[in-house]
């Protein structure tokens, strides 16, 4: 390119009208020269397809209506009821464990002011032949198994709800 055509810059800013001081040796120059005048329309194509249409402007007004909403949302502890059925599960299978069992009733010191005799006559039925170590850890870990059975459907549901740390 030779000295007397504009560098690319300054005909860049003579398309968006910034310059003031050289815009009439620039225009002159524009009309004699074809190669400048192809430039120069280049960049007015380029510059109208990079142009930015203007976003929406929203009131301040707006802005304090979204956070007085955001501020008296109540967060809701979803932990809080997959917890208590779990609890609720898990006392209930420690008071079956309780009535089955009565030797351990006897050892903690609990007594049952009524009677359960569907679940004495079972107990007497399935256990009375055999008292060995095996059958009774057979059945506390039959009952475990229930209980995690009934409780672990919750426990996903919890650690699920946990918060993760991110790296």
């Amino acid at each position: 390119m030779n000295c007397d055509h504009p560098a690319d810059e300054t005909l860049q800013q003579f398309i968006d009208n910034k310059t003031i001081a050289h815009r009439e040796i620039i225009n002159r120059h524009l009309k004699t020269c074809g190669e400048c005048s192809i430039r120069a329309e280049i960049y007015k194509i380029i510059n109208e397809q990079l142009s930015i249409e203007p976003g929406e402007n929203f009131s301040p007004e707006f802005e304090n209506c979204i956070l007085k909403k955001i501020k008296n949302v109540k967060v809701k502890n979803a932990v809080n009821k997959p917890l208590i059925t779990t609890a609720v599960i898990l006392f209930f299978g420690l008071i079956l464990y309780l009535m089955i069992f009565p030797e351990i009733r006897e050892i903690l010191g609990i007594s049952f002011h009524f009677t359960f005799k569907k679940i004495s006559q079972m107990y007497n039925y399935l256990f009375q032949q055999h008292r060995y170590i095996f059958d009774s850890l057979a059945i506390i870990i039959f009952s475990l198994i229930i209980m995690i059975g009934f409780g672990l459907p919750n426990w996903r549901k919890i650690i699920n709800k946990l918060p993760t740390s991110k790296p």
